[in-house]
């Protein structure tokens, strides 16, 4: 069977993948959720306009980083 670098990692190293998806190709999203995330919690977020990539750059650390946090680390809601 043939494995990709990205199934070898998110399946025995136990990593995520997560990514930004900048623009409206529907057909880009979907590749990106099909053949580019993965492992646990892996999550794609699409982005419409460049001029908003920074905000959900910085969502999707955020969201990376509380994914990773121990169960029992204190909780912060970020707006």
């Amino acid at each position: 069977m043939f494995m990709t670098a990205r199934s070898a990692a998110c399946g025995d190293d136990g990593f995520t993948i997560n990514g930004l998806v900048l623009g409206q190709d529907a057909e880009l999203a979907q590749y990106f959720r099909s053949s580019v995330i993965g492992g646990p919690g892996a999550f794609a977020m699409d982005i419409s306009d460049a001029k908003d990539a920074g905000e959900f750059m910085t969502r999707k650390l955020v969201r990376d980083l509380l994914a990773s946090a121990p169960a029992d680390a204190p909780r912060f809601r970020i707006e």
